[in-house]
C-alpha cells in the first residue's frame, strides 16, 4: 500500500527532446535521463521532438512534423498533470523549434527547466540582430531555471539573461563507474604491437573536424603502424563530408576505416582495442564522447573550444588548433612512438572521469533541480 501510494504521489515530469534511441549527444544524454534512478523517483514523460529516425527532409515536412508534435505535446499536458517539462535544445533551428513549445508552457503556466546544449549557441546568439537577439531572450526568460553544461556557459548566459536561476551539470559517461574501473589497457600498451589504432568516435560532421582528420590521414600515409578509424552516424546534411571519407578510405586501404553505423557492443569494442582519441573539433559544449575516451583510458588529441579546456590539460592530452592537419598528425606522431605517456595520459583521464564526472552524482545534481521547482 505505501509503495501504491508513493506511485500516485509521484510527479509528472515531461522530458522534451529528440528520440533517445538516435546516435548524437542530446539522443544519449534523454536515454540516460529516461532510464537513469530518476525514473524511480518521478513519472518521466518522454515527447519526441525532431525529424527522428524515419522522418522525411524538407520544409513542408518538418512543418507537418512540428504540427502533430506540438498536437500531441499538448494533449499529453492536458491529459497528465504535468508539474515540470525538461526540455533539451542546441541552436539554429533546434532553439527556434523548441521556441513554440516554451510560449505554449507560458501559456499553460507550467515549470520549465531549459537544458542547453548547443556548442555553438555563441555564435547562434551573437549572429542575431537586436530584434533577434531580444526574441532569444524571450524565449530563455521563459525557463525557470537553466542547466548548463560547464563554467564557461555559465557566465556566457548569465550576461545575457543575468534574472533566470541557473544550474551547472557537466556531463558524464553513460556507464556505471565500476564496468570502466575492471578495464585494464596495460596489454594494449606494448611496443611489440604492429598496429597504433587512432580512434575518431562521434557525429560525421563539417564541425567536428573530420576534413582535418582526413588531410592528417594523408600526411601520415607512410607510416605503417598508424592505422585511423572514423566512426559515426550520418547526417543527410554531411552526405558530401560522408563521400569525401570513403574515397580517402579508397586511397588508403586499411590504414583508414570507416563505420557508419555503430552499435553499443561495437562501440564498448572500438574504445576498448583503440590507443589514442582523436577529437579536432570547431566548436563544442562539454561533448560526451570525449569523457567516454577518458573512462576507457584514452589519451585525447583535441582542441582548446568550448569547455574542453576546463577537462584536458597536458598531464591528461593534447590540444590542438582544429584547422591544423599538420598538427594533429604530429601529435598523433608523438603517442604513436611513446605508448610510457600513452598509459600515462590514460590513467589520468580515467582518474578525472571518476573523480569530476560521476554519472550518479550527475543525476543527485539534475534531481535537486527538479525539486527545487516543486
Amino acid at each position: 500500500d505505501i509503495i501504491y501510494r508513493d506511485l500516485l504521489m509521484k510527479n509528472n515530469i515531461v522530458v522534451l527532446g529528440p528520440n533517445p534511441s538516435l546516435y548524437g549527444g542530446i539522443s544519449q544524454y534523454v536515454s540516460g535521463i529516461l532510464n537513469s534512478p530518476l525514473k524511480d523517483r518521478y513519472n518521466l514523460i518522454h515527447c519526441e521532438i525532431g525529424i527522428g529516425k524515419y522522418g522525411k527532409p524538407g520544409f513542408i515536412h518538418s512543418v507537418i512534423r512540428m504540427l502533430k508534435q506540438l498536437f500531441n505535446f499538448f494533449n499529453i499536458l492536458n491529459a497528465k498533470k504535468v508539474s515540470l517539462v525538461h526540455i533539451h535544445t542546441a541552436s539554429w533551428r533546434s532553439f527556434w523549434r523548441y521556441s513554440f513549445f516554451m510560449f505554449l508552457l507560458k501559456l499553460c503556466n507550467r515549470k520549465v527547466v531549459l537544458h542547453m546544449h548547443g556548442a555553438k549557441f555563441k555564435e547562434f546568439y551573437l549572429g542575431h540582430s537586436f530584434l533577434g537577439r531580444y526574441l532569444v531572450r524571450s524565449v530563455l526568460e521563459i525557463s525557470d531555471t537553466m542547466i548548463l553544461l560547464s563554467q564557461i556557459w555559465f557566465s556566457f548566459f548569465d550576461k545575457v539573461v543575468p534574472s533566470i536561476s541557473k544550474a551547472v551539470i557537466e556531463p558524464t559517461v553513460p556507464m556505471a563507474q565500476e564496468d570502466f574501473l575492471k578495464f585494464d589497457p596495460s596489454m594494449k600498451y606494448n611496443h611489440e604491437n604492429s598496429k597504433v589504432k587512432v580512434l575518431y568516435f562521434g557525429g560525421i560532421s563539417e564541425r567536428k573536424g573530420l576534413r582535418t582528420i582526413i588531410e592528417s590521414s594523408q600526411l601520415l600515409r607512410n607510416q605503417p603502424r598508424i592505422h585511423f578509424t572514423v566512426a559515426g552516424a550520418v547526417q543527410k546534411s554531411e552526405l558530401s563530408l560522408a563521400k569525401d571519407l570513403i574515397i580517402n578510405s579508397q586511397n588508403l586501404g586499411d590504414k583508414f576505416k570507416i563505420i557508419f553505423d555503430v552499435d553499443n557492443k561495437e562501440k564498448i569494442k572500438l574504445f576498448s582495442e583503440s590507443h589514442i582519441y582523436i577529437l579536432p573539433s570547431f566548436a563544442e559544449g562539454l561533448p560526451a564522447t570525449l569523457m567516454e575516451a577518458m573512462s576507457y583510458q584514452l589519451p585525447v588529441i583535441t582542441t582548446p573550444v568550448g569547455s574542453i579546456p576546463e577537462v584536458i590539460g597536458k598531464r591528461n592530452g593534447i590540444l590542438i588548433d582544429p584547422s591544423n592537419s599538420s598538427e594533429l598528425a604530429h601529435a598523433i606522431s608523438k603517442l604513436s612512438g611513446d605508448f610510457a605517456l600513452c598509459k600515462d595520459m590514460g590513467l589520468a583521464n580515467q582518474k578525472k572521469v571518476i573523480r569530476d564526472f560521476n554519472y550518479l552524482d550527475m543525476f543527485k545534481k539534475i534531481d535537486t533541480v527538479y525539486q527545487s521547482q516543486f
